[in-house]
């Protein structure tokens, strides 16, 4: 049988409609219209080969700008202090840090305080980009016993940027005092000794830990006007008073002395102001004229008597400015 002419084309079998849509597709690649959600050989992802494969990848790299110069900005340091337990018109100082964080030299407004008590000593002057300027804080804790509580703030001229630092201290923790504020207000009369012309105060100590109240070295200072003797006397383990007897020193006038103790540990004070009276006591030792109007007020009235018994009577009541 003999072998077919390869080099013979043989003839076209297919149907007529079958060689027309080749062609349309052959048309189609040629003139590159190709649908719309067709991929471009360029946008393909190439099937790695092993050599891509075993190639290390670089890191992913990034633009970065040029740096700017920041917002002006800055650090306080420490933002809180706490001083712990403190006495009696104890002063403490607290120091701190401002640094610049920003790109440029800064500037930083008045600083301003919660309480006349403190006192901010801090260098002025532009701040240069990474400084820190040392700063500190004259604290003066007052009198009594409580909680203090205080603040300074510090921000640019314009107000902003504000950070602040806060100043705590327990006075006298676990100690209460009768009066409250452990002032007195004693009252004598030339030569003679009167039931006002001594003064109590209590005081008492509740401690977490169940610590007795130690009272040490109670003395009376700075005496004016008048002879001042002042002891304590204990009322068990947590309780104790501090007797305050005051004599008259002659002239009439103000009479006023400061009582002082140490109180486990603590420096304690107590205010005593009162007057020495020559003819009339009168009570009280000082009137407010804006709350006379006030009915719930006991300073609407005055008091007046003779301790030593001599009569008299209010024959005219002027208003001295």
């Amino acid at each position: 049988m003999p072998l077919s002419n390869p080099s013979r084309t043989r003839p076209d079998l297919r149907p007529a409609w079958l060689r027309s849509a080749i062609v349309l597709v052959v048309l189609t690649s040629v003139f590159g219209c190709e649908p719309a959600d067709s991929v471009t050989p360029s946008a393909k992802t190439p099937t790695p080969t092993t050599t891509d494969a075993a190639r290390p990848t670089s890191p992913p790299t990034a633009t970065v700008r040029s740096a700017t110069p920041s917002e002006p900005s800055f650090v306080l340091s420490p933002t809180q202090r706490d001083l712990g337990a403190v006495g009696d018109l104890e002063q403490r100082i607290v120091e701190f840090t401002i640094e610049n964080a920003s790109a440029a030299p800064i500037r930083l407004g008045k600083p301003k305080v919660s309480c006349d008590c403190m006192k901010v000593t801090l260098a002025t002057g532009a701040i240069q980009p990474g400084e820190k300027r040392l700063g500190q804080i004259d604290v003066g804790l007052g009198r009594g016993v409580g909680r203090f509580d205080k603040y300074v703030d510090f921000f640019l001229p314009d107000g902003s940027h504000k950070q602040r630092l806060r100043v705590l201290a327990r006075r006298h923790p676990g100690l209460a005092l009768e009066p409250r504020f452990g002032s007195v207000k004693p009252i004598t009369f030339v030569g003679m000794t009167l039931p006002e012309s001594r003064q109590v105060v209590t005081l008492k100590r509740n401690a977490p830990d169940g610590s007795p109240l130690v009272v040490e070295n109670v003395r009376a200072e700075n005496a004016k006007g008048a002879v001042f003797e002042a002891k304590w006397q204990p009322r068990g383990t947590h309780e104790a008073v501090i007797v305050i007897d005051a004599k008259s020193g002659g002239a009439a006038g103000m009479i006023s002395a400061r009582v002082k103790a140490d109180v486990n540990g603590l420096p304690l004070e107590i205010p005593v102001n009162g007057f020495n009276y020559e003819h009339l006591v009168h009570r009280p030792q000082h009137f407010s004229f804006l709350r006379i109007d006030d009915p719930s007020s006991a300073s609407s009235e005055v008091h007046l008597y003779s301790p030593n018994g001599v009569p008299f009577a209010v024959t005219e009541a002027v208003f001295v400015e």
